[in-house]
């Protein structure tokens, strides 16, 4: 019967101690131990064609997400007093465009009121007048309105399709 209560290491959370080829036994890794850059990059020159592309490739990938980003000069002097302030700004444009979509609401209501009168008005003016020139009035109007109609309704289907 074998040993099971055998003790086995457990691995470190230390990123510079790594386990070797046996998993009885943990080392400390060094600069030593480390292959050369030369070294590896000689490896890589006898690996087979589709091999060296793919190392290539990844070694290209290490080294991008390896590096710090450069960032933007404007980025690196960025405080929190500025991210204050752009929060500020951003709260009171919201509340800008509250205020600029309920007075426009108020307009429109305002221009519906006129056009509405206006055509009344023309109906009343015109009835007792010219009937045909009325109703040739009011086809036009109709047809204008409806071509008005369908346009935004093709406008609104696009952009719910996008």
């Amino acid at each position: 019967m074998t040993n099971q209560n055998k003790e086995t290491p457990e691995p470190s959370s230390d990123p510079n101690i790594r386990a070797s080829s046996t998993p009885d036994t943990i080392r400390q890794a060094t600069k030593e131990d480390r292959p050369d850059e030369s070294e590896v990059l000689h490896e890589a020159e006898s690996l087979p064609e589709p091999a060296r592309k793919m190392f290539q490739m990844q070694m290209a990938m290490m080294q991008t997400f390896s590096k710090k980003m450069p960032g933007h000069p404007f980025l690196e002097k960025l405080t929190p007093e500025h991210i204050n302030k752009l929060l500020d700004y951003s709260y009171q444009d919201g509340e800008n465009q509250f205020r600029f979509k309920s007075s426009n609401r108020w307009f429109h209501l305002a221009y519906t009121i006129l056009g509405i009168g206006s055509l009344l008005s023309l109906i009343f003016y015109l009835t007792p007048i010219d009937k045909d020139l009325l109703t040739e009035f009011l086809k036009l109007l109709i047809v204008f309105a409806s071509g008005l109609g369908s346009g935004y309704g093709l406008k609104s289907y696009q952009e719910k399709k996008r």
